[in-house]
């Protein structure tokens, strides 16, 4: 079929401008195009039904996009598993989720045994009686005198230093 008068020409073919559009809702490509298998589509059809997915909301995306932890994602649904949150420095994973770091401390990171924080990578701990310690923490439950380094004796689950275990002991 010959076309006379004004005609489109994209990807070494010609179109009637009116017919110069989308293979799926017949919408105008004068504005740019995506071809696929020959068929040609307008941004958001391609998007739609060849772009990627955010893992979060199942939706196309368009846009800029976050790829982490194998998936991709909407930046605005890159957020921590727990608290929803959008990361706004780095973040930390289990099992493939990602959280935040305050969240991910909360729930992942030992506790001290004597005064129930949280014990981060960076701080000196001891690990004894079955629990994390911080250093300044591992103290005799009588006395309060610091254990870390020195020998120890336990009672009921509770770290007493030597004079104490003697007393307890007799």
């Amino acid at each position: 079929m010959e076309i006379r008068g004004p005609y489109v020409g994209a990807q070494g073919r010609a179109w009637h401008s009116e017919h110069f559009n989308c293979s799926k809702c017949d919408g105008d490509l004068s504005e740019g195009f995506k071809e696929v298998d020959e068929n040609l589509f307008c941004g958001p059809c391609f998007f739609d039904k060849h772009g990627e997915r955010c893992a979060k909301c199942g939706l196309s995306i368009e846009g800029n996009a976050v790829e982490a932890l194998g998936k991709t994602y909407h930046p605005e649904h890159f957020t921590c598993t727990k608290c929803d949150a959008q990361f706004s420095g780095g973040f930390n994973a289990d099992e493939g989720k990602p959280f935040c770091q305050p969240c991910y401390r909360a729930l992942y990171m030992p506790r001290c045994g004597g005064c129930g924080d949280v014990i981060d990578g960076i701080t000196k701990w001891i690990s004894a009686l079955d629990k994390e310690w911080h250093n300044g923490c591992f103290t005799c439950a009588v006395c309060s005198c610091p254990l870390g380094g020195d020998k120890f004796y336990q009672r009921n689950g509770s770290p007493l230093c030597e004079n104490h275990a003697k007393t307890a002991m007799a």
